[in-house]
C-alpha cells in the first residue's frame, strides 16, 4: 500500500476517457498466483450462485462483482486463466485477447499475462474490449497490431462457412455434466451451419509444464525481493517452486516448448476458424472451512481448473469463456472457452452471441439490481 500508482495504466485511462466510472476494487487471489480465489488476508469471494463454492481465480473479486450484479463490467489479468475461469464458474463472459491487444505496463511482468474485460453480456463485453484493445506507442510489444474490430450485435444468426475444432479425447478428462453441455454446443453449432472438425494437439503435457514453469520463474524473479513469509503458505509454496527448484535451464527448455506449440497452433488453425472446449474440467470447487486460514495448495484441482487454458497463455491466441448452462443439482454456471488465432477476436466475439442467444440464463441466489 506504500507503492502507490501516481497516474492511470493504459487499460483504465481508456475506459475512463470513454466515460466509465470506476467504484471500486475487488479482492482477488494474492499477487495472482492461484485458480481458486481464495486471499486469506483481504477476504475471499464467494460464488454468487452457490455461495459454498469458489469463484475460481485469480480474479475472483472481479467476477463474482459481475455475476451478483454490483457491475455491468469488471478488469482482470490472466496469466494462466485469471479471467476465463472465474468467468466460467461464475456464469459471466470473460476475454483474454491476443497478447498485448490490451496494452498494459508491468515492468519485469510475466510473458504470458494478458488484461481484460469480465461482463454481464457479450455485448458488454464487446464494447470494453472495443475500447481497450489497440495499440500503445508507450508499450512496444503492442505497437505491430491491426486495430481491433467488432461486428455489430445484428449478425445473421448462421455460422455457415465457420470450422470448429473439436478434440474429443481432450474433452474426455471433464466433469460428465460439462462434457453433456459440451456436446450439446457442438450440435447447436452444427444446426447454425457450422463444420465441426475434429483434430488433436499434441504435447499438452509438456505445453502445461513448459507454461508452470514459465509463470513460475517470471513472478518469482518479480517477487525475490519481497519477504517471503509474509505471503500465504500457498503463495509461498509456489514461489519457492520458482526460486529453489528451477534454474535459467529449465526456463529456457519451456521457451523451446512454448515455440514448439506455436508451429502447432498456427497448423490447428489452418484446419479450424475457432478451437472449442470447456472452459474448466470442473464445476466451482466446495470452499472449505479451512481455506479462509491458512489458504489451498491442491495440484489435481488446479490441474482441473486449468486444464483447458494454458494454450492461450502460452502461445497468445484469444479465448472467450461463455456460459452455457447450469449443473442440474448445485445450479452452478457451466461455460465454454472458444478460442481463435491472433487478433481474430472479432469471430470469437459472433459465436458467443449466437451461443448467448441459444442459453437460458439464471439469476445466481446472490444478486443485487443497480437498476431498481
Amino acid at each position: 500500500m506504500n507503492d502507490m500508482a501516481t497516474e492511470d495504466d493504459a487499460p483504465i485511462a481508456r475506459l475512463r476517457q470513454a466515460g466509465a466510472i470506476f467504484v471500486g476494487k475487488t479482492n482477488m487471489h494474492e499477487i495472482g498466483m492461484g485458480t481458486f480465489g481464495i486471499n486469506i488476508f483481504t477476504g475471499t469471494p464467494r460464488n454468487p450462485y452457490n455461495d459454498q463454492h469458489m469463484t475460481g481465480g485469480s480474479s475472483s473479486g472481479s467476477a463474482a462483482a459481475v455475476a451478483a450484479g454490483l457491475v455491468p463490467l469488471a478488469i482482470g489479468c490472466d496469466g494462466g486463466g485469471s479471467i476465463r475461469i472465474p468467468a466460467g464458474l461464475c456464469g459471466v463472459v470473460g476475454i483474454k485477447a491476443t497478447y498485448m491487444r490490451v496494452p498494459f505496463h508491468f515492468q519485469g511482468g510475466p510473458s504470458v499475462a494478458n488484461v481484460g474485460p469480465l461482463a454481464a453480456t457479450v455485448q458488454d463485453l464487446a464494447l470494453a474490449y472495443a475500447v481497450l484493445g489497440g495499440a500503445d506507442p508507450d508499450q512496444p510489444l503492442s505497437v505491430c497490431q491491426p486495430p481491433p474490430f467488432v461486428l455489430p450485435p445484428s449478425t445473421p444468426p448462421s455460422l455457415a462457412g465457420l470450422r470448429v475444432g473439436v478434440f474429443s479425447a481432450y474433452v474426455e478428462g471433464s466433469d460428465p455434466q460439462i462434457r453433456s453441455a459440451f456436446w450439446d454446443i457442438v450440435a447447436y453449432l452444427r444446426e447454425l451451419g457450422a463444420t465441426v472438425v475434429e483434430v488433436e494437439i499434441p504435447h499438452l503435457q509438456a505445453l502445461h509444464l513448459s507454461h508452470s514453469i514459465t509463470i513460475l520463474t517470471e513472478i518469482s524473479l518479480l517477487m525475490d525481493a519481497q519477504p517471503q513469509h509474509l505471503f500465504s503458505p500457498d503463495v509461498q509454496i509456489a514461489l519457492a517452486l520458482g526460486q529453489e527448484t528451477l534454474d535459467s535451464m529449465d526456463f529456457l527448455a519451456a521457451q523451446k516448448v512454448r515455440a514448439y506449440a506455436m508451429e502447432a497452433t498456427d497448423d490447428l488453425f489452418g484446419q479450424v476458424d475457432v478451437f472449442l472446449t470447456p472452459t474448466t474440467a470442473t464445476l466451482a470447487p466446495r470452499l472449505e472451512n479451512d481455506v479462509f486460514k491458512a489458504g489451498l495448495s491442491e495440484l489435481s484441482l488446479t490441474t482441473a481448473l486449468m486444464r483447458y487454458i494454458l494454450l492461450g497463455n502460452m502461445v497468445g491466441i484469444p479465448g472467450l469463456s461463455v456460459p452455457v448452462g447450469y449443473a442440474t443439482e448445485s445450479n452452478l454456471p457451466v461455460s465454454m472457452l472458444f478460442q481463435a488465432k491472433h487478433w481474430n477476436e472479432h469471430v470469437l466475439f459472433d459465436v458467443a452471441r449466437l451461443v448467448e442467444a441459444h442459453a437460458v440464463a439464471k439469476k445466481p441466489s446472490v444478486y443485487y439490481s443497480i437498476l431498481e
